[in-house]
C-alpha cells in the first residue's frame, strides 16, 4: 500500500472564522494530512472551536502531528476548545504552536481580562499519559499577564503551573 504524507502550508491567507470553517471540513475528511501551517489566518475564537471540532473527526485524528497555529487571535475560548480536543481525541499531535494567540485572554497591547484557563488545559495534555506531545510553543501569550511594555498585572500562576506539568511523569517534552 502507498502512504501518503501531505504537509500545507496557508500561513498568512487571512481566512478569517469563515475560512477555518471551510478548512475544518477539509481536516476531518483528510487522512494523509501530517503537517498544517495556518500561522497568522486571522482565524479567532471561533475558528479555533471549528478546527478543534475537526480535529475531533476519527479520520483527522490519526493524521496530525504537527499544527501551527501561531498568530491567529484565538484567545482563550478558542484555545481551550482546541487543547481539550486534542487531549480527549488522542490526537497523534507532537508540535503545537499557539504563540502569539491571546490565549490569556489578553492581547498584545495589554487589554482584557487575564485567565490560565488555556494554560491548564494545555497542562492537563501534558500531564495525560501516553500524550504525543515533543514541542508546545506557548511565547508571546502575556502567560504572566503583562505584556512586553510591562502593562498589566504580573502573576505567576501560569508559569508554576507549566513548571508542575513539565515534572510530571507523563510529560516527554
Amino acid at each position: 500500500s502507498i502512504f501518503l504524507s501531505v504537509h500545507i502550508d496557508l500561513s498568512s491567507n487571512h481566512f478569517k472564522c469563515e475560512g477555518a470553517w471551510g478548512l475544518a471540513w477539509a481536516i476531518a475528511e483528510s487522512a494523509c494530512l501530517r503537517t498544517l501551517n495556518l500561522s497568522d489566518c486571522a482565524i479567532g475564537d471561533d475558528g479555533g472551536d471549528e478546527l478543534a471540532e475537526a480535529l475531533n473527526s476519527p479520520v483527522a485524528l490519526a493524521a496530525i502531528v504537527r499544527l501551527d497555529l501561531r498568530g491567529n487571535k484565538i484567545g482563550r475560548e478558542g484555545a481551550v476548545a482546541l487543547l481539550d480536543g486534542l487531549m480527549r481525541s488522542d490526537c497523534p499531535c507532537e508540535l503545537l504552536d499557539l504563540s502569539d494567540n491571546g490565549i490569556c485572554g489578553l492581547t498584545a497591547e495589554g487589554d482584557g481580562k487575564y485567565s490560565m484557563e488555556a494554560v491548564a488545559a494545555a497542562c492537563r495534555w501534558l500531564k495525560k499519559p501516553g500524550n504525543p506531545l515533543r514541542s508546545l510553543k506557548l511565547g508571546q501569550n502575556q502567560l504572566c499577564g503583562v505584556n512586553w511594555k510591562g502593562r498589566g498585572e504580573y502573576t505567576s500562576v501560569a508559569v508554576e503551573a507549566i513548571c508542575d506539568a513539565l515534572v510530571s511523569d507523563a510529560c516527554q517534552l
